[in-house]
């Protein structure tokens, strides 16, 4: 699936502004693996905004979804998926 290894925004590496995406399909290597015996598991959409200021002052906010998918039906239970979300607030300062 696509992925963007950090974009910058503004700035360099080291200092600035940037933009990382990920877009991520999953499936169950058998069907047989999983409660609803289908493969497909789920796309995962995962975004981070994260900004470096020198001398080593990282801002980091972080968003992902999960998407479930027919593997993760309990056929037997009669429950299907829900989607996923979580995120993420960094502030580090590296050495």
């Amino acid at each position: 699936m696509p992925s963007t290894p950090g974009r910058a925004l503004a700035g360099s590496r080291c200092a600035g502004l940037w933009l990382d995406l990920a877009l991520i399909a999953s499936f169950a290597m058998e069907g047989t693996s999983t409660l609803s015996g289908e493969r497909p598991l789920g796309v995962e959409l995962d975004t981070s905004l994260t900004y470096n200021v020198e001398p080593g002052f990282v801002f980091q906010l972080a968003y992902g979804a999960l998407f479930p998918l027919s593997g993760f039906r309990n056929v037997t239970l009669g429950l299907g998926p829900e989607p996923a979300h979580t995120m993420h607030l960094l502030l580090a300062y590296r050495l």
